[in-house]
């Protein structure tokens, strides 16, 4: 008694089932039949293909040629394979390089509305019912979504909006301090995909930068938050509320005594509050401040000058780092 097998593994030891075997005589002609009793033949859950023979064997004592396939790796094969009557072959099959894109928002966005990722593959090198996976990494947890493949257009969507737990409340800044980071009210949220396929999942490989999500208003249906940098490069502040006809400057009006701005890992460490009179002719206050390490989100104490109306700003050593916000307090 004799046998023939295959097993079928990636390059992770994991078991390939379904992988589609052949074996080509000298000539090209398919032998398979004559071994494993059906061609093609393909493996079982397990990956592996074994077949009882008795001696001499249905096949003639020679060289023969084997391949190996299976959705979404790349075709095995062996030209030259020795058959002496007994065979045990281990297989290991390498993930099918796929072309891969993917359109997703960048810089701020709002986790009041849809964070759309949008994804094309490569149709011809899908494995079968195929399955984007989608890891979103936010406050240091992962988690998974499983959106399907359109299988003739290669292409699928995901909205991580829901996988981005921001909290309800904004931070308030203590009276003893000027500025406070507000992770609760806005986190950097991480995106990588992978393609699911019946055996292993294959990373996909992308150049998307992280997305900062903040639980403000969108300002158009994009779910676009106010740019974090406006003009000259000067950082934005953040605020709910914006009329019409004050000049060039953004304005606050609200309850709460600070606001929301977003500092990146390039904002000076040293760093200058100034309240001028709506005018600006006079300086109302000038307090200074390091602030907390970290890029992020933060809220600014706004500074008690009395003024019903006055123009806030940040300064660094080389000048000012933000636009001016023009401040209304409610009475």
């Amino acid at each position: 008694m004799t046998y023939i097998a295959f097993r079928v593994e990636t390059l992770e030891g994991a078991p390939i089932a379904g992988a589609r075997i052949r074996i080509l005589d000298s000539t090209g002609g398919d032998a398979t039949s004559l071994l494993l009793n059906q061609s093609p033949a393909y493996t079982n859950h397990e990956g592996v293909i074994h077949r009882d023979l008795v001696m001499p064997g249905p096949l003639p004592l020679g060289d023969y040629g084997i391949q190996v396939s299976a959705p979404g790796y790349a075709l095995w094969t062996n030209a030259q394979t020795a058959w002496r009557g007994i065979a045990d072959f281990t297989i290991t099959l390498f993930a099918q390089a796929v072309d891969f894109a993917v359109e997703g928002p960048g810089g701020i966005r709002s986790g009041m509305a849809p964070i759309v990722y949008r994804a094309e593959l490569s149709a011809a090198d899908l494995p079968e019912f195929p399955q984007l996976i989608t890891t979103v990494t936010a406050y240091g947890k992962d988690s998974i979504i499983l959106s399907p493949i359109e299988p003739e257009t290669g292409t699928a969507q995901v909205d991580i909006r829901s996988r981005v737990h921001l909290g309800v409340r904004p931070a308030l800044v203590p009276d003893d301090k000027w500025l406070v980071r507000d992770t609760e009210f806005g986190t950097l949220a991480d995106v990588s995909f992978a393609l699911q396929t019946l055996s292993a999942d294959q990373p996909l490989a992308d150049t998307l930068s992280p997305v900062w999500v903040c639980q403000l208003y969108p300002i158009d249906e994009t779910g676009n938050v106010e740019g974090s940098v406006g003009l000259e490069g000067l950082l934005k502040f953040f605020t709910h509320v914006r009329r019409s006809g004050v000049a060039v400057m953004p304005r606050f009006s609200g309850h709460y005594a600070d606001v929301l701005l977003f500092l990146s890992q390039w904002a000076p460490a040293d760093l200058t509050l100034e309240a001028w009179s709506e005018d600006e002719s006079l300086l109302l206050l000038e307090e200074s401040f390091t602030r907390p390490s970290g890029e992020g989100f933060y809220r600014l104490r706004l500074p008690p000058v009395g003024d019903a109306r006055f123009v806030l700003r940040l300064s660094g050593p080389d000048g000012p780092i933000t636009e001016n916000l023009l401040v209304e307090t409610l009475r």
